[in-house]
């Protein structure tokens, strides 16, 4: 029988003596065999079934079969009693450990029936075996009585549970001490190589077990001279700290505190150090890190300000999110109302009184329509949209808002030269230059003061060429800016005020936009009279729109069939009759995939499609993709509230509409695209 051996961690003392118990107990022969069927482990004793049947290929081959079938079995499914190929009765029992299976025991050399001569004789002729040979160590075999055979089962399977325990200790054991030699290994070459600072501390009586290279080259004392030390000889911080620290690390896996170390030369650093608990070799020790912070002694200050700018930034990623949620909802009501003013416009042409009211709504949702596209460029959902512009509404706009929030002791003063010329540039941008300049002057005079705003056309000749630009001036009667700080003003991050409370970037946000806007600024401040602040921008050569002559008037149509869907009830209705009033013949949808089915049986009839991008499935930018499949010529205008979104449905197509819907601009927009 082939012999294969067992892990050098196997106890094999241990199970020779249950092997020898359940022998001499039974009369029967045990043997420990391997998951391939080879000889793990018996007594030693030459039996019939080692001598003659598991050194046949018959006999191995029963024992290898038997012992895969068993390998994945659980249970009572563990013990079989098959028969071996030569007649004889046969105990197995699957050995698994927590690892897999580890073989199979077999108890053999028994039978229930005396050994009949003849089968002895045909089963040597079959096998080849020498009768006589064969027949003398058949008669060594143990005659059971049957009744004894469910005892005898009982026992093996107590045998192979017990057999089981000994061998998956034994081998737990042992890869314990692998991992163990392992872990030492691993130990020893974090510490013995690694230049970071490390202290293993023992947390009874606070002595250094233990040290890395690092930490010897930095304190400056070899290896063996601070595992002589504890920690208290080079941390002149109070223990209570570290103690405390100590104490909270059942709490939290890291724990940290900054503290000051000594060196061995004397000299002393500044360092953080970071605790946790580890074990090793069975006992607890505090794991130290330490970091030198000496060259950063504004560490702390710096991570507060960190923390404080990401926590903003989140706020204001939580603000956006919002703002486009209130601005698209808000800018559906918005359509509803604008559209509802137009046609009581349309209806009221002969009411003065009723008109100036309607005017009166239609300018306030004007104002409107600004104010959320405001608060989405704030919030940087849309991009800016550099135009012709008033500079002198948004100031009175942004001065009106900005006494609201102004101590009541600081005096306001305005100066607004009449018939201001336009500046090219974004609303916003405007406010952001105003908005920071006001508040860094209602900052340098605290609770009271004069805050001057004035705002005038000049010109100057440069090198015989004229310049001609607005000039807003905002002034402030604080203490002024000291000389020897005026050139560092404007950097980002400088302030003369606490960090705490002033990020130090307001004045750098006014000259990064008046730069992007082709201006200038300049600085004026006398020590004890106060500070001005000039911005100087180009006069914008195109006339703002909302200065152009004459009002837009709708474009009407010869009876052009239109589509209108959208999921807002209140807009289909004002679409209907608006667009009915300029001589369309529409069809409204509040369900888009009616509407698709709709445009599947009548689209060749239908002049042009006005679809809302948040629909419910299918959504506007599957329709316009469907219907140009459909009708590659059609017309598609995509409507939106979403600011976030325009980049993305620009590349889609051309024919994109902002909410709030300004009807009379989409008439023209419609005659546009079906006029060519």
């Amino acid at each position: 029988m082939k012999k294969a051996f067992l892990p050098e961690a196997v106890n094999v003392e241990i199970i020779l003596r249950l092997f020898a118990d359940f022998e001499s107990g039974t009369g029967t022969h045990v043997m420990l065999v391997s998951p391939k069927g080879e000889l793990f482990l018996n007594l030693g004793d030459e039996t019939v079934c080692e001598k003659f049947h598991f050194s046949h290929p018959a006999g191995g081959g029963f024992l290898r079969e038997w012992a895969e079938e068993l390998s994945v079995k659980t249970g009572d499914a563990k013990l079989a009693e098959p028969l071996c190929p030569f007649g004889y009765p046969v105990l197995c029992y699957s050995i698994q450990a927590s690892n897999g299976s580890l073989g199979m025991l077999v108890a053999c050399g028994y039978t229930f029936e005396p050994v009949d001569p003849k089968k002895v004789e045909r089963t040597s002729r079959r096998f080849g075996f020498d009768s006589d040979s064969y027949r003398h160590s058949l008669s060594k075999i143990v005659e059971i009585p049957r009744d004894f055979a469910r005892n005898m089962r009982s026992l093996f399977k107590m045998l192979g549970t017990a057999v089981e325990r000994c061998l998956d200790a034994d081998l737990t054991s042992m890869e314990q001490r692998k991992k163990l030699e392992e872990s030492n290994r691993f130990y020893h070459s974090l510490l013995d190589n690694n230049h970071a600072i490390i202290l293993m501390i023992n947390p009874n009586n606070g002595r250094i077990e233990d040290a890395s290279m690092g930490a010897a080259e930095f304190y400056g004392y070899s290896p063996g001279q601070l595992k002589m030390m504890r920690f208290a000889e080079i941390n002149l911080s109070s223990e209570d700290e570290m103690i405390s620290a100590i104490r909270n690390l059942d709490h939290k896996g890291v724990q940290s505190f900054f503290s000051v170390n000594r060196l061995a030369d004397g000299s002393t650093r500044n360092v953080n150090i970071y605790l946790t608990t580890v074990t090793l070799f069975g006992h607890i020790y505090i794991f130290c890190i330490v970091q030198d912070i000496t060259q950063q002694k504004e560490y702390e200050k710096e991570m507060r300000k960190a923390r404080e700018k990401l926590y903003h930034v989140q706020k204001l990623e939580a603000m956006e999110s919002l703002a486009s949620g209130i601005a698209h909802d808000f800018n559906n009501i918005l359509s509803s109302v604008i559209g509802s003013a137009e046609l009581a416009r349309m209806q009221a042409q002969d009411k003065p009184e009723v008109m100036n009211h309607v005017q009166s709504i239609l300018k306030s949702g004007d104002r409107a329509k600004e104010l959320v596209r405001q608060i989405m460029m704030f919030s940087r959902q849309v991009e800016l949209e550099p135009r012709p512009i008033v500079i002198a509404n948004q100031v009175r706009q942004v001065l009106k808002q900005f006494k609201k929030n102004l101590p009541h002791k600081i005096k306001v003063v305005s100066d607004i030269a009449d018939e201001i010329p336009a500046v090219f540039g974004d609303p916003v941008q405007i406010q952001q230059i105003l908005i920071n300049l006001l508040h860094n002057a209602s900052q340098a005079m605290g609770s009271s003061g004069t805050l001057s705003v004035s705002l005038s056309r000049i010109e100057q000749n440069v090198d015989e060429k004229v310049y001609r630009d607005v000039q807003l001036v905002v002034s402030d009667t604080g203490s002024g800016i000291a000389p020897a700080v005026r050139g560092k003003i404007f950097e980002p991050f400088f302030t003369t005020k606490d960090h705490q409370h002033h990020s130090g970037l307001g004045l750098a946000i006014v000259y990064s936009v008046v730069k992007e806007l082709g201006g200038t600024i300049e600085i004026s401040s006398e020590m004890g009279e106060g500070t001005s602040i000039i911005v100087k921008l180009p006069i914008s050569e195109t006339l703002p729109a909302e200065l152009e002559s004459g009002v837009s008037e709708a474009v009407y149509s010869d009876g052009a069939r239109l589509v209108l869907v959208d999921d807002e009830d209140s807009i289909l209705q004002i679409g209907r009759m608006m667009l009915e009033s300029y001589g369309y013949d529409i069809d409204t949808f509040q369900d888009s995939s009616k509407a698709m089915q709709f445009m599947k049986e009548h689209g060749a009839r239908i002049d042009a499609v006005l679809l809302d991008y948040a629909m419910p499935e299918p959504d506007g930018v599957q329709m316009i993709q469907e219907l140009r499949e459909m009708y590659p010529q059609l017309p598609v205008f995509i409507i939106t509230a979403y600011y976030q979104e325009l980049p993305k449905l620009k590349d889609i197509t051309d024919n994109v509409i902002e909410k709030p819907l300004d009807w009379v601009k989409i008439s023209h927009l419609l005659h546009k695209a079906l006029h060519p």
